[in-house]
């Protein structure tokens, strides 16, 4: 609640939701994972070892719905053909300010376009950009965790979603970006949390190209 709190302050309309006795996941409305704080994890010693869990709750979903108002109702299931690997390494190394290390992307992303962006048509598409935790693994590389619903609702709703991944990185003595953490601590620097962040930079990158714009 105190972190509500803290975010209202920039974001008034900041939506929670306290009701769920779940740990620190994405929150589903389907899958074989269920909630609760489960005893121990490979990664972090406690909690799920998936960042999804089946809550009867559709994160999510209630998350675009509030950003972009009343949506279709989501797809039942994703298609598997729309979900596609990038290759991150050009945004890696964008500005000669900031080195692959500092920067941090994982060699690969993903990204979900569905049938009406990819096919190019008169359709205008927003774009959401989805930031993992720490010591998540890779979506392609479970399949539980391609369930996550973001992707069937960006399908009826012309969404395209990106996922940007971060990989192991920064020095040895550095818990957060050895665990494949985003920056929240200023590990990059001070202006991490801002437009000149090396981070959010190379996620504007990633943006500008999907858009169509060179970043370059």
């Amino acid at each position: 609640m105190a972190t509500h709190k803290f975010f209202r302050q920039f974001v008034p309309n900041a939506l929670a939701q306290f009701s769920i006795p779940s740990g620190h996941c994405w929150p589903q409305d389907k899958g074989i994972n269920n909630y609760g704080l489960w005893p121990q994890n490979p990664w972090s010693g406690n909690g799920n070892p998936w960042p999804l869990e089946n809550c009867g709750y559709d994160g999510p979903g209630v998350l675009l719905n509030h950003v972009y108002g009343k949506l279709k109702p989501a797809a039942e299931e994703k298609v598997g053909s729309h979900l596609h690997l990038f290759d991150q390494s050009p945004f890696n190394n964008h500005t000669n300010k900031a080195s692959a290390t500092s920067v941090g992307l994982g060699e690969l992303g993903l990204l979900y376009v569905p049938a009406n962006c990819a096919a190019g048509s008169q359709v205008r598409c927003a774009l959401h950009v989805v930031f993992h935790g720490c010591q998540n693994p890779f979506f392609l590389e479970y399949p539980e965790m391609n369930e996550i619903s973001y992707n069937r609702w960006a399908e009826t709703n012309d969404i395209v979603i990106l996922y940007p991944h971060m990989g192991v990185h920064g020095p040895k003595d550095s818990k957060e970006e050895q665990g494949a953490c985003w920056d929240s601590y200023g590990e990059t620097g001070r202006d991490y949390d801002t437009k000149q962040g090396v981070q959010m930079k190379a996620i504007a990158a990633m943006i500008e190209t999907i858009a169509g714009k060179s970043f370059m």
